[in-house]
């Protein structure tokens, strides 16, 4: 709505202007082109939040991304991969390919073979997400039951802003008995310890 009452009041500014020269009007329009550009993109990308609300514009973006990513590795997608990741996942990646004497033209069966690893968010439950200007940490966990009792599954990824897109960096997960052998509650605190992790 907001987007339709600027367009209104630009058009009776760009009537008023009618008598103006061209080289004015062209240049009146370009900015307004710009604005309206700008307001586009400001609502498709929604700054970092730190939120436990799963429905905030943030988390559900992030999640949108994080689906993009997975879908990459599903389907050997490498250029997908590439527009999704940070530049260091992606070089990071690219070295383990080489230190595993695989060429480049591997990495698309690669990431089809390590994608049943990853932990798909939307079957747990979102814990948390803790937003700073140009970075995040989404993290989320899963309660279950194995063969010696019942367990506990976390999960994390981080986002980052960079060349104009919010692009998946490191992704971790950890899961085990819902109680240690000390007898104390299973917490993320050991996942979110990786520095891979850190927000700072």
């Amino acid at each position: 709505m907001a987007a339709v009452a600027l367009r209104a009041r630009l058009n009776t500014i760009v009537r008023l202007l009618e008598g103006g020269g061209g080289v004015l009007k062209l240049l009146f329009s370009l900015c307004i082109g710009l604005i309206l550009v700008s307001q586009a993109t400001s609502a498709q990308t929604p700054s970092a939040a730190s939120t436990a609300d799963r429905h905030h514009p943030f988390v559900e973006h992030a999640e949108r991304r994080y689906r993009q990513y997975l879908a990459s590795e599903s389907q050997g997608d490498t250029a997908a991969y590439k527009q999704v990741r940070t530049r260091q996942a992606y070089e990071t990646t690219m070295e383990q390919l080489k230190k595993l004497g695989k060429a480049e033209s591997d990495l698309g069966p690669m990431l089809q073979r390590v994608a049943s690893m990853r932990s798909d968010v939307s079957r747990l439950t979102f814990v948390h997400c803790d937003g700073r200007a140009r970075v995040a940490r989404l993290l989320y966990e899963r309660e279950g039951v194995g063969g010696k009792g019942p367990t506990l599954e976390f999960a994390a990824f981080m986002i980052h802003w960079e060349d104009g897109a919010w692009r998946i960096g490191w992704v971790g997960q950890s899961s085990g008995p819902a109680t240690r052998a000390s007898g104390e509650k299973r917490t993320a605190d050991e996942l979110l310890g990786d520095p891979r992790l850190a927000l700072d």
